[in-house]
C-alpha cells in the first residue's frame, strides 16, 4: 500500500487544478455532490487496473450523478443493521433502569458492528466500482469472502482516512477555513485510491507502477 501516493497523486496530473476545483465545486452543493462519488468511483477503477493518472476529466456529470446516487443508496441498505441495533439503544434509553442491561449489551457490541460494517461497504463500493451494476453491491459470500481476506488492508485504509481527516481538519483551521473547500474532494479521491490498491491485494493482482507525468 502506497499511503503517500493516494494523498498527492491528484498534482501529478498536469490539469489537476482544474479537476480539483470543480470536485470542490460539486461536493460543495447538496444532492449534486453525489458526483463526486460517482467521479472517485471511475478513480477507483483506474488505481484497480493500474494506472491513476490522468484523473477522470469531468466530461460526463450525468454518468457520474447516477453512480454517485446508487452507490450511495446501496450504502444505505446496508448501514440499516446498525440503524436498527442503534434503535433500542434509544427506546431503552426512555425507558431508562428497566432496560440498563439490554443498553449496556447493545452498546458494547454496537463498536463491533461498525467497524465490521466500515470494513464491508468499502468492498461493497468496489465491487460496484469495477462491475457497475446494483446486484453486485448484494452479492453477500463475495463480499464477506473478500472482507474476511483484506479486513487488516481495509482497517488500515479507515485509519489512513480518521488521521487524514484530522490532518485535514487542522489545515482547514490554519487557512482560516479555506481549506475546508478541498478537503471533501481530497479525502475522498484518495480514499478510493487507497480502496483501489487494496482491492488488487484482496483479489491478488500484481501491484504495478503507477502512471506518472
Amino acid at each position: 500500500m502506497d499511503f503517500g501516493r493516494a494523498y498527492t497523486f491528484m498534482t501529478a496530473d498536469p490539469r489537476w487544478i482544474s479537476k480539483i476545483m470543480i470536485a470542490a465545486a460539486v461536493s460543495s452543493v447538496p444532492i449534486l455532490n453525489f458526483a463526486l462519488y460517482g467521479y472517485a468511483l471511475d478513480v477507483l477503477k483506474r488505481v484497480y487496473e493500474g494506472s491513476d493518472l490522468p484523473m477522470p476529466e469531468w466530461d460526463d456529470f450525468g454518468k457520474y450523478f447516477v453512480r454517485g446516487l446508487i452507490v450511495s443508496a446501496g450504502m444505505l441498505i446496508w448501514q440499516l443493521p446498525i440503524m436498527i441495533l442503534i434503535a433500542p439503544i434509544i427506546i431503552g434509553g426512555i425507558l431508562a433502569d428497566s432496560a440498563v442491561v439490554w443498553i449496556l449489551g447493545l452498546a458494547c457490541l454496537l463498536p463491533i458492528a461498525v467497524i465490521a460494517l466500515a470494513v464491508i461497504v468499502q468492498v461493497v463500493v468496489a465491487r460496484y466500482a469495477l462491475a457497475p451494476e446494483f446486484g453486485e453491491m448484494f452479492n453477500i459470500s463475495a463480499i464477506f469472502s473478500e472482507a474476511r481476506r483484506g479486513a487488516g488492508t481495509l482497517l488500515l485504509c479507515l485509519l489512513a482516512y480518521v488521521v487524514a481527516t484530522v490532518v485535514g481538519t487542522i489545515a482547514g483551521i490554519v487557512t482560516c477555513f479555506i481549506g475546508f473547500f478541498f478537503l471533501t474532494p481530497w479525502l475522498t479521491l484518495a480514499q478510493a485510491h487507497l480502496l483501489g490498491q487494496a482491492y488488487r491485494q484482496i483479489r491478488g493482482v500484481p501491484q504495478v507502477t503507477t502512471t506518472s507525468f
